[in-house]
Parts: C-alpha cells; sequence; structure tokens
C-alpha cells in the first residue's frame, strides 16, 4: 500500500497549505479516492472518496470489502459504510 498526501494551497502568498489527507491514491475531477489492501493476499479491501464542494473536501463514500478470510481475491462484498449522494451545480 502506499498513501499520497494531498493539500489545498492558496493561490496567492503565503499560500496556507491545508493537509486534505495522507492516504490517497488518485485525484480526478474534484475527487479524491483512496484504495487500500488489507493484506497481501487482496482478499480485503477499504476504499474513501473525498470530494470539492467548492470549499473543502469532505467525505462522499467509504467502504471496505470486510475482514480479511481469504473467501475472494478482491473481497467478497461491497459493504459501504458511508454513502452519499453527489450533486454538480448546473453549468
Amino acid at each position: 500500500n502506499q498513501g499520497t498526501a494531498f493539500f489545498v494551497v492558496g493561490d496567492r502568498s503565503p499560500y496556507h497549505a491545508e493537509l486534505v489527507t495522507t492516504d490517497g491514491s488518485d485525484y480526478d475531477k474534484g475527487v479524491i479516492s483512496s484504495g487500500q489492501k488489507g493484506r497481501g493476499l487482496g482478499d480485503c479491501w477499504s476504499f474513501e472518496s473525498l470530494t470539492w464542494n467548492g470549499k473543502q473536501f469532505v467525505q462522499s463514500a467509504s467502504s471496505s470489502t470486510g475482514m480479511c478470510r481469504l473467501i475472494a481475491p478482491g473481497g467478497a462484498w461491497d459493504l459501504p459504510d458511508f454513502v452519499t449522494e453527489v450533486r454538480h451545480a448546473a453549468q
């Protein structure tokens, strides 16, 4: 596993960098996502998404595949523990 740090940084000096997460895996179109393997066998995973709301990144999803039991590669289930509906502003 690897985590990438993501910061929100002001566009003018003194910039005031604010840490969002150190567990990031990817960033795309306002969403920081994270996927972490529970152990080397890859039979359990955890996932999280943080979405930009125009002011800050807020948690928008969190799930796991359950306990590490070697039931199925990649995990046997998708067990959400935080679910939202992200609505994009009209353009």
